[in-house]
């Protein structure tokens, strides 16, 4: 259950969390909480799997690809035009590789799952909401970074991203309309 929590506070708080603090509001603060809350579930997944004596990993073909991924992504970094930054994306892609299989893990019930995809869908109205505002110049949270650039970022940080993210969620969002509404 504590995992289960943690992977939920890690799809939850990168979305919502920010430091003024810190020179790069966005990426920084996130990246960091994220693989923070990333590395503890990893934790307790492996203290668990010592307990229990059994290291269990659900068996897809979709593993074969992430891990393909993976690899290819490794390779691709002595190409890297710079490889800090190379070294930098590979870590989160590590993290979320991570994530996959913490998830497909550890989520067992129905209930879980529905409680994801509704975390998900709630976090993705709260985005847009906040976007849609940003765009008309109300930014209750930064302020004067981006002025006069009409550009919508939400709290992702990049305009790019923020759509990424929502055309990510869209499908989702389809699919529970469809299945709530008996049209598919």
């Amino acid at each position: 259950k504590l995992i289960y929590f943690l992977l939920l506070l890690a799809l939850i708080l990168p979305i919502v969390f920010y430091s003024p603090i810190t020179q790069d509001v966005f990426t920084l603060p996130k990246d960091l909480v994220f693989q923070v809350l990333i590395t503890l579930a990893f934790i307790l997944w492996s203290i668990k799997a010592v307990i229990d004596k059994k290291i269990y990993i659900v068996k897809t073909n979709l593993n074969y690809i992430v891990l393909s991924f993976l690899m290819i992504n490794i390779l691709s970094l002595s190409w890297s035009v710079d490889s800090s930054l190379g070294k930098e994306d590979l870590s989160r892609l590590v993290f979320c590789i991570i994530l996959y299989f913490l998830i497909i893990t550890t989520i067992r019930e129905r209930k879980q799952i529905i409680s994801i995809i509704n975390v998900l869908l709630f976090l993705a109205g709260l985005e847009i909401l906040y976007s849609i505002s940003q765009f008309f110049g109300f930014d209750p949270i930064v302020k004067n970074i981006y002025s006069g650039r009409m550009r919508m970022l939400g709290t992702i940080g990049h305009h790019n991203f923020l759509s990424e993210y929502l055309m990510m969620i869209m499908p989702l969002m389809a699919g529970v309309y469809l299945t709530t509404t008996n049209k598919y």
